[in-house]
């Protein structure tokens, strides 16, 4: 931030960096360095457990737990846990939408939708009813579910 307290834009960065001599840090902050960049770079994979995560009540007998969100592109992944009977409506999407059937079965605009197939909902589309009775597990990435925001 410059003096008045407004960030600094990339150009002034640029010529801030310019004005500034290079320094080698000591060699125990380069081993720091060095040893926490490689530490990071090993434990890039993440993910939540079967057990952990929160599961939040979205409509009858249909909850969500959040597995990841992408906020500079507007989606997350979820998986969507539905009770035998339960029923999505008919709703419109602004960003696109994936759906993986993981267990169960669901009905989709006249369509049966078993373990292990995947259901792709365009930008700006919609769909029709979704049921099942027998109950499912999806995992939906789409747009971010308001449920989490409470």
């Amino acid at each position: 931030m410059n003096p008045d307290g407004e960030r600094l834009d990339g150009a002034d960065r640029a010529w801030l960096s310019l004005a500034i001599d290079p320094v080698t840090p000591a060699d125990a902050v380069r081993r720091r360095a060095r040893e926490r960049v490689l530490a990071l770079a090993a434990s890039a994979a993440r993910g939540v457990r079967c057990a952990d995560g929160d599961w939040r009540g979205l409509l009858p007998g249909i909850e969500v737990k959040r597995l990841r969100i992408e906020r500079d592109h507007g989606v997350e992944t979820c998986l969507w846990r539905l009770a035998p009977g339960a029923v999505i409506p008919r709703h419109p999407h602004r960003v696109g939408e994936t759906c993986l059937v993981v267990a169960g079965e669901v009905e989709l605009d006249g369509e049966r939708w078993t373990t292990g197939d995947w259901i792709e909902i365009a930008s700006g589309g919609d769909h029709g009813v979704v049921r099942t009775a027998t109950g499912a597990l999806l995992m939906i990435t789409g747009e971010p579910l308001p449920v989490f925001d409470r």
